[in-house]
């Protein structure tokens, strides 16, 4: 890998594509990868959105253990007693004060499931983030070697437009030349088509990741792009294991079990009675004075409703959530081992390159130029050429560019994404 460097460097990395001259035009922005992930990770509006969803989750916790507030009733009520001889007028009141108490275990299990909920959000919030880096990562790599071949391509076709200006100044005598124009011509609209998408990749490409970090579509931008990849973990086994402690799709998948546990045991204790307890005064008076000063206690029956229903269904839910941890986990296997053994042919391709190929067929390139003006090659050799060049530097390219996705995916399969920022900014 090392010895791919200078291949990396070849062409400058990521330049704005045909900035129109003038002082009006917008300022090319410059930027590292890091620097892009940092704006994206700062002005998302899908990433506040999910950070959002997250502070809801805490606002469950802390109402799962507040305790229900207490109850006040009273009554005041005319009161008329009639007997042989005595005819009373008076009144009646009273006045209560309950508070509910909820069978020992209940509020302890709503708060470790609210906990559930809090954790798997933040597992989540790192997940998002770790996926917006990616996915910058990937489109300014897209971009910046889209915009590489594209100057590549807008260098063969200066070169080709040159040489039809240059046939065209050339006495019609031979027929040679009328015929090396035309075929300089025809191929000229092959390259404009090439031209064409590689502009509108990256174009595409630009466009996006402009979004992705807050700015307008077409803000023009040069990135600054790493020199090497980054090497390959050692040992595929390794990769394994340390996935099984970092993936957040594990992890996911257990805190999932654990609440699926815990909602079996919640919905069992629920159909355990409540308590509302509460001191009490009466006052009857019509004639005579009777004062009542006490307390009362009131629970439910779990007669007929022993929340059966519910319990068959967080039953089946942990029995659901059980059988798929164990396909998940041989799905990461599978992906992980996919992505690792793609990424080990494309270290063999790229070890049997020569590091200096890129430059050697930009020289061959330019010198074909050279010597067809001075008719030492003909125009067959000329083309052949400047395929050549093109087709590899985009070959190379996308050798690179599926490399760098290979490893992006890696990472956030196994959690170990590298940007600092994605690690510390997810923390509660």
């Amino acid at each position: 890998m090392k010895a791919l460097l200078p291949m990396f460097f070849f062409v400058s990395w990521g330049s704005v594509s045909h900035a129109q001259a003038g002082a009006s035009s917008p300022t090319v922005q410059t930027r590292t990868l890091d620097e892009l992930v940092a704006e994206a990770l700062t002005n998302n509006p899908e990433l506040k959105a999910t950070e959002a969803d997250l502070e809801a989750a805490k606002g469950v916790r802390e109402q799962a253990g507040l305790w229900k507030n207490p109850d006040i009733s009273g009554f005041y009520a005319w009161r008329q007693v009639r007997s042989p001889g005595a005819n009373n007028d008076g009144f009646s009141d009273q006045l209560s004060i309950t508070q509910t108490f909820e069978f020992p275990g209940k509020a302890t299990l709503r708060k470790a499931i609210a906990d559930q909920d809090i954790a798997l959000g933040q597992i989540g919030l790192i997940q998002f983030r770790s996926a917006l880096a990616g996915r910058i990562k990937l489109l300014a790599y897209r971009y910046g070697l889209a915009e590489q071949n594209r100057e590549a391509a807008d260098l063969v076709i200066a070169r080709s437009r040159a040489l039809v200006a240059l046939l065209d100044k050339r006495p019609k005598a031979g027929l040679q030349a009328m015929f090396d124009s035309g075929i300089l011509e025809g191929n000229l609209q092959d390259l404009a088509v090439t031209q064409h998408d590689l502009a509108l990749e990256a174009v595409t490409a630009l466009s996006e990741l402009n979004i992705l970090r807050g700015w307008p579509a077409q803000t023009p931008l040069r990135v600054i792009l790493p020199a090497n990849l980054p090497p390959l973990p050692s040992s595929l086994d390794r990769v394994l294991v340390t996935s099984l402690t970092s993936s957040p799709i594990l992890r996911i998948k257990e805190l999932d079990l654990k609440k699926a546990q815990l909602q079996v045991k919640a919905n069992k204790l629920d159909a355990a009675p409540d308590f509302v307890i509460g001191p009490f005064y009466s006052l009857d008076k019509a004639g005579d004075h009777d004062q009542k000063i006490g307390a009362s206690v009131t629970f439910p029956l779990p007669v007929w409703n022993q929340n059966q229903g519910n319990i068959a269904s967080s039953k089946a839910a942990l029995t659901k959530t059980e059988a798929t941890q164990e396909q998940a986990r041989r799905d990461l296997d599978l992906s992980i081992t996919k992505i690792y053994q793609s990424r080990e042919l494309l270290d063999a391709q790229i070890s049997q390159t020569d590091p200096e190929l890129l430059q050697h067929l930009a020289q061959l390139a330019d010198m074909a130029d050279r010597q067809y003006r001075l008719g030492a090659i003909n125009l067959t050799t000329f083309l052949e050429v400047q395929r050549q060049f093109l087709g590899t530097t985009r070959s190379v390219h996308q050798t690179i560019l599926d490399a760098n996705s290979l490893d992006l995916d890696l990472q956030l399969l196994t959690g170990t994404m590298s940007q600092g920022t994605v690690e510390r900014s997810a923390k509660p």
